[in-house]
C-alpha cells in the first residue's frame, strides 16, 4: 500500500478531489438541460352535421438542446367524448403510446428512440357530444392549446370546418375572443 506522507502531497490530493466533485456538480446540470419549442402546430376540426368532431393535430418539436424520448399532449374534452385516438410520426417509430383520462381530459404519452432532431406526430380522433347549443347559438368550443402550457409555439394554424347541413353565411359565424371558440347565429 502506498501512502502519502508529504502534507503538501495529501493537500493536493484532497483539493483535486474537491476541483473534481466541483467540476461534476456544475457541468450535471448543464448537461442535464433540455430546451425545446413548437415550430409548428395544424389543428383542423370537421364538423359533423350530428355536432361531432374529427380532429387532425401535426405538431412539430423542434429540440434545440439535449436528447429527447417522449412528449406527451393534454387534450381538453370541452365535456365531449375523445375516441379513436391514433398517433403516428413520419420521423420515428414510436415505441409505445398510453392515453389516461382524468376529468375534462385525456392525456396521451408517446416514446420513441432517443433524438435530437426535429420530430413531427400526427394525432386524429374524434370528439362526440362537445357541441353546445347556447340560447340561439351553438358553441364549438376548442382551444388546441393547453392552459398551462408553458412551451413555446411558434406557428400554430387553426381551422373549423363546418358541414353545409348546418347552411351558414358568413354572418351567421363568429369566432370569439379566446382561441377556438366559435359561434353559430341561427
Amino acid at each position: 500500500i502506498h501512502r502519502l506522507r508529504s502534507p503538501v502531497a495529501v493537500l493536493g490530493f484532497v483539493a483535486a478531489l474537491v476541483l473534481s466533485a466541483v467540476f461534476c456538480v456544475q457541468t450535471a446540470p448543464a448537461q442535464a438541460e433540455k430546451a425545446y419549442e413548437i415550430s409548428n402546430h395544424d389543428v383542423t376540426v370537421q364538423v359533423a352535421a350530428d355536432g361531432s368532431y374529427d380532429v387532425e393535430e401535426s405538431i412539430t418539436y423542434d429540440f434545440q438542446q439535449g436528447a429527447f424520448t417522449f412528449a406527451y399532449r393534454r387534450i381538453d374534452r370541452e365535456g365531449g367524448d375523445v375516441r379513436d385516438l391514433t398517433v403516428r410520426s413520419p420521423d420515428a417509430a414510436l415505441d409505445s403510446v398510453d392515453v389516461s383520462r382524468d376529468g375534462d381530459h385525456v392525456r396521451v404519452r408517446w416514446t420513441y428512440p432517443e433524438r435530437t432532431e426535429p420530430l413531427t406526430v400526427d394525432l386524429t380522433y374524434s370528439v362526440s357530444g362537445a357541441l353546445v347549443k347556447r340560447g340561439s347559438e351553438n358553441e364549438i368550443r376548442w382551444d388546441p392549446l393547453a392552459p398551462e402550457a408553458t412551451v413555446d409555439t411558434r406557428d400554430l394554424d387553426f381551422r373549423i370546418l363546418l358541414p353545409a347541413a348546418f347552411d351558414l353565411s358568413a354572418e351567421d359565424v363568429r369566432v370569439g375572443a379566446e382561441l377556438g371558440l366559435v359561434g353559430m347565429v341561427r
